[in-house]
């Protein structure tokens, strides 16, 4: 097995999630398992996003409990934290850590969110695009909690 997928169950596997690593949740694994199986070739669907609550707060308190490593930020250059669609497994630990409530699953984020679901995957493959949209983002004040 290579790639996100592996990459993904390696780290699962290496943190243990707080305990010993078989003793996962039945919905960690199921996650797991489905993000693992899914057709080849199919797009990754992004299970939990950051939005702009998050701008100019970076808490990271998500970044702690995430136990696959998939929120990511590069200090000094990013005004928010973002979740990688290839790595996120929907465990949801990030949800409940998030200070400000910027984290949401993705069918469940509010509608005024729907812009950060492509900014999250987006940051992913081009990084100043995403940034100038956080950028007008915040300077439209816009609030979601």
């Amino acid at each position: 097995m290579q790639g996100a997928p592996c990459n993904a169950l390696q780290r699962l596997l290496k943190r243990g999630l707080g305990r010993p690593p078989l003793l996962a949740s039945r919905r960690e694994l199921a996650s797991l398992w489905t993000f693992i199986n899914r057709p080849k070739g199919a797009a990754a669907q992004v299970a939990y996003i950051i939005t702009n609550a998050c701008i100019d707060v970076q808490d990271q308190s998500c970044i702690a409990v995430c136990p696959v490593d998939c929120i990511h930020f590069e200090e000094g250059r990013d005004r928010m934290c973002y979740v990688h669609p290839d790595e996120c497994i929907d465990c949801a630990a990030c949800e409940s850590a998030c200070p400000v409530g910027a984290i949401f699953a993705e069918g469940r984020a509010p509608a005024e969110a729907a812009e950060f679901i492509a900014i999250n995957a987006q940051w992913f493959q081009d990084k100043a695009a995403a940034r100038a949209r956080v950028r007008e983002a915040a300077g439209r004040g816009l609030s979601v909690t």
